[in-house]
């Protein structure tokens, strides 16, 4: 039996680390990777980072959603007038009559979607390139996602007499996901192919049970996450790879993750993990850490120095 030996030495230039290929012939740049959320100075300031530099937007706002294509960087943004997207310099305002929230955004081609709520949170819309399109009387939008043509909303629906319900609309129409007599929310929604998969928690009030219970569903399947003996565990994000789906959160405060619904603890110390992404068999995941932004890569946390703010926190995460 031959044994090929590859040397691989890793090169400091100054584009930064770079690793080689299987037979040391072409040179792999490290994957660039984006992260938004705020940074706090007695006033939240809208912040986004790439690669470690820091990028500092408006007062009194924050990014909860973020894209990055060939035309730069979106990001969906709650500003202080309202519902707003910023791409490239430019703050793009939504809706500055009413209270309104934007909270995730996609892109396809020339056209920008963002979902969120209007009426001081109380309805379910989303904006297509600057329209709003409501979808329902009560409620709210968290998630938002693009297959093909379909067009993929998510967040929950509401009444005065009832628990609130987690759904989503599939091209207008609502799919209501099961969640027994608890009131339900869905945080995060992915699509790969036919399979629709949300992440989200339910509010389960009893003695016996965790206070917030983490689920996803795939197909409107329910999946509960174990919360390990924990009172609470909360579920905020979700990406799914081949057939492994992956879901970011926290058990009783402490950021996680779930791989097929194995949990994964991140840090010992009081911390929250809100997005997930996957690169190259990698996992990314972005949150804090005591008040800190911070991102994993494969548990292996990496934080942003505060540089005399007071706290900061990653919201979303885009590794490409």
């Amino acid at each position: 039996m031959k044994i090929k030996l590859f040397l691989c030495l890793g090169l400091f230039a100054p584009l930064g680390i770079v690793s080689c290929k299987k037979g040391g012939s072409s040179p792999v740049k490290e994957p660039d990777i984006y992260l938004g959320g705020y940074t706090d100075s007695i006033y939240k300031y809208a912040t986004y980072w790439k690669n470690g530099a820091k990028t500092v937007l408006n007062q009194a706002s924050f990014i909860n959603s973020m894209v990055v294509n060939g035309n730069g960087i979106y990001l969906a943004m709650d500003d202080n007038e309202g519902a707003a997207y910023w791409n490239n310099g430019v703050l793009k305002p939504l809706e500055t009559t009413y209270a309104s929230d934007a909270e995730a955004i996609a892109v396809q081609g020339s056209t920008v979607y963002i979902a969120g709520s209007l009426y001081s949170g109380s309805v379910p819309a989303y904006w297509k390139n600057g329209t709003p399109v409501i979808l329902g009387s009560s409620g709210g939008l968290n998630a938002f996602a693009l297959s093909g043509n379909d067009v993929y909303a998510a967040g929950y629906t509401s009444s005065n007499t009832g628990p609130t319900i987690a759904t989503y609309w599939k091209n207008g129409n609502a799919v209501a996901l099961p969640a027994g007599p608890k009131s339900g929310h869905i945080l995060a929604i992915a699509v790969q192919g036919n399979d629709v998969y949300a992440a989200g928690i339910l509010n389960v009030y009893s003695a016996t049970a965790p206070e917030q219970q983490a689920v996803y569903w795939k197909n409107n399947v329910m999946v509960s996450l174990p919360a390990n003996g924990a009172s609470s565990a909360n579920a905020y994000g979700i990406a799914v790879n081949g057939n492994d789906v992956y879901v970011a959160g926290d058990i009783n405060g402490y950021a996680a993750y779930w791989k097929n619904g194995v949990a994964t603890l991140l840090s010992n110390q009081l911390s929250e993990a809100y997005a997930i992404t996957i690169y190259n068999n990698d996992v990314y995941l972005g949150g804090e850490v005591n008040n800190t932004a911070t991102y994993w890569k494969n548990g292996v946390s990496a934080s942003m120095p505060l540089n005399g703010a007071t706290s900061s926190v990653v919201n979303t995460i885009v590794v490409q």
